[in-house]
């Protein structure tokens, strides 16, 4: 079985909270301990799960953010086969800023139609922890689970897998379903797919306002 994972990161998040940090950048781009930024948490976790296809989709202010990543090179992301891509949102007027948007990933549904992967870990871009994704596969697989959904202490970190061709099936029944976000197909239940939780018992922060 083909059990390599596709990487999205979710880089559309804004919060009022942080705005004072984010006038020139996304979060995932705000500073970390001098010389990181906060995706590099996230990012560093997929290279480390063996994911070497990994999205970023950002929607305001991303030019320091590309500035970081560069080619992807850091991370062993530059490759012609698969690597580091970056997907900016063409809508940038549509209020959609929510985790997890399944119109955001509608909009560069070419990138899941090309790859190979069999499944995807989708992200936020803000969580700092360190995660191996390859475990939460392993009891996904094993569970015979539609969506594993990442959680510490009982409280989503807003981290998925599921298959890609799920994900694709999420994207393309969008207009039938209504769902919004992947979160809400989650929370809402209304299908008949088995939802499971992966409880992480390592360090967690959530940087999404000034005090954290």
């Amino acid at each position: 079985m083909n059990q390599r994972m596709l990487g999205i990161i979710d880089a559309t998040t804004y919060t009022n909270a942080i705005e004072d940090l984010t006038v020139n950048r996304s979060m995932a781009a705000i500073p970390f301990a001098g010389r990181y930024r906060l995706i590099d948490f996230v990012l560093s976790n997929m290279v480390n799960s063996d994911i070497d296809s990994v999205a970023i989709f950002p929607k305001y202010q991303y030019r320091s953010l590309m500035d970081h990543l560069g080619s992807g090179k850091q991370w062993d992301l530059n490759r012609k086969r698969d690597g580091l891509f970056f997907f900016p949102s063409p809508h940038l007027n549509d209020q959609y800023n929510e985790f997890g948007s399944i119109r955001q990933l509608s909009d560069h549904i070419d990138y899941f139609l090309r790859s190979k992967q069999e499944y995807a870990v989708i992200t936020n871009s803000y969580t700092v922890c360190n995660i191996d994704f390859k475990d939460v596969l392993s009891k996904h697989v094993k569970m015979g689970c539609d969506i594993t959904e990442v959680r510490k202490d009982g409280e989503s970190l807003h981290m998925y897998v599921m298959s890609t061709k799920l994900l694709l099936n999420l994207i393309h029944d969008n207009n039938q379903t209504g769902y919004k976000t992947i979160a809400q197909v989650i929370m809402e239940n209304t299908h008949k797919m088995m939802i499971c939780d992966y409880e992480f018992d390592g360090y967690v922060a959530i940087i999404d306002s000034i005090e954290s």
